[in-house]
């Protein structure tokens, strides 16, 4: 599968509210040390926490096996680039501090370059191309090239968004009851697959 990402992906900042792995206590803002916690663990830091998330992604990328044969030609796969956007309303007031938004946010990139990645792997679509939006609203198919968009209304209802030509926008989120990382990353990558040869 040709993956056709620019060099921008890991340098976008975007907060994922609902698909973040990283996540944080109010009492992680204020004491010290700078304790953070990811999938249910704590870390003594964030540089730690971050490893923790760059060794998940490739646990999960390493368990995904790609189908032999691509389901759709063409798949498209944007995200918003928008800074108000980007840290979605969290970092108000001075709470939480700007280490912990910045964690945060880096935590976010890995989750959404984690998935994006799965999605490639998968070998759903023979070409994937990513997309950046400045503004944060929905992209339509284009070209009768399904798309998957990151849709970041407020930091409560981040969702991935899956629309086809033949497929008004339709959510796809995890499912919580899968307790299991890599079944929970299967599960959401078979949804893909259905919604994209509808």
């Amino acid at each position: 599968m040709k993956n056709n990402f620019g060099p921008n992906g890991l340098r976008v900042l975007i907060l994922v509210g609902a698909l973040a792995t990283g996540a944080c206590t109010k009492s992680d803002w204020s004491v010290l040390p700078q304790t953070v916690t990811l999938g249910g663990q704590t870390y003594a830091d964030a540089d730690a926490g971050l490893a923790a998330a760059n060794a998940a992604c490739s646990f999960i990328l390493g368990s995904v096996e790609p189908l032999e044969t691509p389901v759709i030609p063409r798949l498209r796969v944007v995200r918003p680039i928008n800074p108000i956007i980007a840290t979605n309303g969290l970092a108000s007031q001075g709470i939480p501090r700007d280490w912990m938004v910045s964690y945060m946010l880096r935590a976010s990139i890995i989750e959404i370059d984690c998935i994006r990645a799965a999605i490639g792997k998968r070998n759903i679509a023979e070409t994937m191309t990513g997309g950046l939006s400045s503004d944060g609203l929905h992209e339509d198919p284009q070209d009768g090239v399904p798309v998957i968009y990151l849709y970041l209304p407020n930091h409560r209802s981040a969702l991935w968004i899956f629309a086809s030509d033949t497929m008004d926008p339709i959510g796809l989120a995890w499912n919580p009851s899968i307790k299991d990382t890599v079944l929970r990353y299967m599960d959401f990558l078979g949804i893909i697959e259905r919604l994209a040869t509808l």
